[in-house]
C-alpha cells in the first residue's frame, strides 16, 4: 500500500478537490429543503469513496454499482465487538459485543465489493503479485480490507467532523481560512496543490485539532511482547510480557497537561506558528506521531500523513465555494454521530 500511495501521489489532492466539489448542489439542494437544517455525512461518504477508487483504479464508483452503503455494511460486523449505540454497558455487551454475526448477513455486498475489484483493479493485482509476489486472491482481498476499511472507514467517520468543527468556529477565523485557502490556491497558478495546501497553516491547523478532538480510530489494544515500564507525567505502571495493553485516544489527545487548559475544547488554530508546531508530536491519530513517515519498519498508518493533507484540501474546497457555513453540533451516540449544515454562504468575491 505504500507504494500505491507513492505512485498515485499526483492524484490525491485533484481528486480530492474534484470530489468535493460536486457534493456542493446536493447540500445546497437538501438546505433548500430544509432550511432549518440538513444531514451532511452522506455526501461526505460519497466523497471518500469517489476519492478512493478514482485514484486507485481510474474508475467511477457508479460505473458498476458500487456505493458508500456497501462498504459500511460490510463494515458494521467488523465494528460490532466494539461498537456502542449508547445503551448500558451491560446491555451492549450481552448484545452486541458476545454474538458472532454470520458472513450470509453481509456476503451480497462482499461479493459486488468483490466483483468491482477483481473487474477495474487489474493493475493493482498485478503489481501485487509481480512486484512483490503476493498471490493475486490473498492480494484482492488485502487491497478490498485497506481501501475499504482502513481508508474508507477512517474517511468516512472523519470527513463529516471536519466539517462539524470548523463551522462552529467564530465567522472571523472561518473569513481568515477562507482568506488563505484563495490567496494559496491563487499564487499558486489557481489549482489545488500539495504547494497550496502548504500555504494554508490555519487550514491545517484546524485539521489536526479535529484528529486531536475526534481521532477516527479512538481505541488500540496490544499485547506486550516484553516486561517493560510506561510511564505517564505523575506515575509508573509496570506491566509484564503477556499482559493486553488498552489505549484510549481521546483521553490522551485531551490531556491538559500537555495541551493546557482548554485541552477539551476545539480550537482551529491550535497548531500555527512555531509553539503550535511543537504540539503536533502529541498528536498521534495515526498509530504514530503526527510528523513520522510511515513506512514498513514502523506502526504507522501508511496515510499519516496523506489523510490530514486530504482533509486540507476537502476543507479548502469548501473556502473556495463559500465565504462560510454553519454547523450544529454533533449528536454522538455511542460510536454514532448525527452531523447537521446549518446554513451555507456563497463566495461574494
Amino acid at each position: 500500500m505504500l507504494s500505491l500511495l507513492k505512485e498515485k501521489s499526483s492524484l490525491w489532492i485533484p481528486e480530492m478537490d474534484k470530489a468535493t466539489t460536486e457534493i456542493f448542489p446536493s447540500w445546497e439542494s437538501k438546505l433548500k429543503e430544509n432550511p432549518n437544517g440538513a444531514e451532511l455525512s452522506s455526501e461526505t461518504g460519497q466523497v471518500a469513496l469517489n476519492v478512493l477508487i478514482r485514484t486507485l483504479m481510474g474508475v467511477e464508483p457508479s460505473q458498476d454499482g458500487l456505493t458508500p452503503s456497501m462498504f459500511s455494511i460490510w463494515l458494521g460486523p467488523q465494528l460490532l465487538p466494539i461498537a456502542s449505540v449508547g445503551l448500558p454497558h451491560l446491555l451492549e455487551e450481552l448484545i452486541l459485543h458476545n454474538i458472532r454475526v454470520p458472513y450470509l448477513l453481509v456476503a451480497y455486498f462482499y461479493n459486488k465489493i468483490q466483483s468491482f475489484f477483481r473487474k477495474h483493479g487489474g493493475d493493482l493485482l498485478d503489481k501485487a503479485e509481480k512486484e512483490f509476489g503476493v498471490e493475486r486472491e490473498d492480494a484482492l482481498h488485502n487491497i478490498i480490507f485497506t481501501t475499504g476499511f482502513n481508508a474508507f472507514g477512517g474517511l468516512n467517520i472523519f470527513l463529516p467532523y471536519v466539517v462539524s468543527c470548523v463551522g462552529l468556529v467564530s465567522e472571523d477565523m472561518k473569513a481568515e481560512m477562507a482568506k488563505q485557502a484563495r490567496e494559496a490556491v491563487e499564487a499558486e497558478g489557481g489549482a489545488m496543490s500539495v504547494a497550496a495546501l502548504q500555504r494554508m497553516p490555519l487550514l491545517r491547523s484546524a485539521v489536526y485539532e479535529v484528529l486531536r478532538i475526534y481521532p477516527p480510530v479512538p481505541y488500540q489494544y496490544a499485547t506486550a511482547k516484553v516486561d517493560m515500564v510506561i510511564e505517564s507525567h505523575d506515575s509508573r505502571h509496570e506491566v509484564k510480557e503477556g499482559e493486553i495493553l488498552g489505549g484510549c485516544q481521546p483521553i490522551a489527545l485531551r490531556d491538559p497537561v500537555v495541551f493546557g487548559d482548554d485541552a477539551e475544547t476545539y480550537r482551529a488554530d491550535r497548531f500555527v506558528g512555531a509553539e503550535g508546531e511543537k504540539l503536533l508530536k502529541h498528536v498521534m491519530w495515526g498509530n504514530a506521531f503526527a510528523n513520522t513517515v510511515a513506512s514498513a519498519n514502523n506502526k504507522a498508518c501508511a496515510a499519516n500523513e496523506l489523510v490530514p493533507l486530504l482533509a486540507q484540501a476537502f476543507l479548502a474546497a469548501i473556502f473556495l465555494r463559500y465565504d462560510s457555513f454553519k454547523t450544529a453540533a454533533p449528536i454522538i451516540k455511542g460510536n454514532a454521530a448525527t452531523h447537521t449544515l446549518i446554513s451555507l454562504t456563497p463566495r461574494t468575491a
